[in-house]
């Protein structure tokens, strides 16, 4: 694949929407930008960018008129505006909603009081998605109704608009927003046509930085950010990140050669005969169920034998757990 194609992580089913404000979000897998070391998937099948330039500069919609100042920020903005952050995708299974993404349903919600928004989705889903860590907010308001389409097209206009100047005050890396696609660390594409099976037409799909996930950029403290958080580095190839304790301003370093075991990795959400197996070592009963009560087990196992806190049990984690399974 080309270095800096246009990507989309092949999509799960739709599942149930939100229905009130910080609901957990199902939408499907969202376009990414590959290209360098940071830019990873864990989704195992993608679809190519079209050839050429296919990105429109300017607005979608009719520019959404009649909706000027969409929102006031709630300190004084700086005159300098954030560092342009490159791409970081999900690569951790983290779904808990960040502050920076709730206070962003809220403000969205501010403008449009009857839509309703979702941020975090359940690991198991498949695909790549920043739902998955509590980056990704969906925005339910339907491209078909003319009035809604309007208010819609206002919001990510305003976002998008200078080059995507409030895009970095609030640390937005991508918008999916009825059939179209736009990212705000090539805001120079402009909007292009989204590839993926759900064309977004009922909801705006948001996808954050770190920083803004975080409630870091200048939108919510008035300072400027001079460098952009790059998140968490996998470990190992093939594996999930650690879960997001701090800023990280520098490159990853290249990922170790993963251990490979006879187990299967299985995440928060899932269940079997894995979960089931590992919950009679771990806690010595079995529900066979992958709870959140087991995930905290499994992160905290992992900081004791000073593993990756990834909460997840990989193949790092069963390796250590299960010796006589390691290949």
């Amino acid at each position: 694949m080309l270095p800096g194609a246009i990507t989309t992580p092949a999509h799960s089913a739709d599942a149930a929407r939100p229905v009130g404000a910080g609901a957990s979000a199902t939408a499907p897998a969202v376009a990414v930008r590959s290209g360098d070391a940071n830019r990873r998937s864990l989704a195992d099948s993608r679809r190519p960018r079209p050839a050429g330039n296919a990105g429109n500069a300017g607005t979608v919609g009719n520019g959404g008129g009649g909706l000027v100042g969409l929102a006031r920020p709630p300190v004084k903005l700086p005159a300098q505006l954030d560092v342009q952050a490159g791409y970081a995708g999900q690569n951790s299974c983290d779904p808990t909603d960040k502050p920076g993404s709730v206070a962003y349903g809220q403000l969205l919600t501010s403008i449009y009081p009857a839509g309703v928004y979702g941020i975090s989705r359940s690991c198991t889903e498949y695909g790549t998605s920043e739902h998955k860590d509590g980056r990704a907010i969906d925005f339910m308001i339907n491209a078909k109704d003319p009035a809604q389409r309007k208010v819609g097209d206002a919001i990510v206009n305003w976002v998008t608009a200078d080059n995507g100047a409030i895009a970095r005050r609030l640390g937005v890396m991508y918008l999916i927003w009825n059939g179209k696609f736009w990212g705000g660390y090539a805001p120079e594409d402009g909007w292009i046509p989204y590839q993926g099976s759900n064309p977004h037409t009922d909801h705006i799909h948001t996808s954050l930085t770190w920083d803004g996930a975080m409630k870091r950029t200048s939108w919510w403290t008035g300072v400027a950010l001079p460098v952009w958080d790059r998140g968490p580095c996998v470990a190992a190839t093939g594996e999930y990140a650690p879960i997001y304790l701090a800023a990280r301003t520098s490159p990853c370093p290249s990922p170790l050669a993963a251990l490979r075991t006879s187990h299967a990795t299985a995440v928060l959400g899932s269940s079997g005969a894995e979960v089931t197996f590992a919950q009679k070592l771990l806690v010595g009963s079995a529900t066979g169920t992958f709870t959140s009560s087991f995930w905290r087990v499994v992160r905290d196992w992992q900081a004791r034998k000073h593993l990756p806190v990834t909460g997840v049990l990989d193949q790092a984690t069963w390796a250590l757990l299960d010796p006589a399974s390691r290949r």
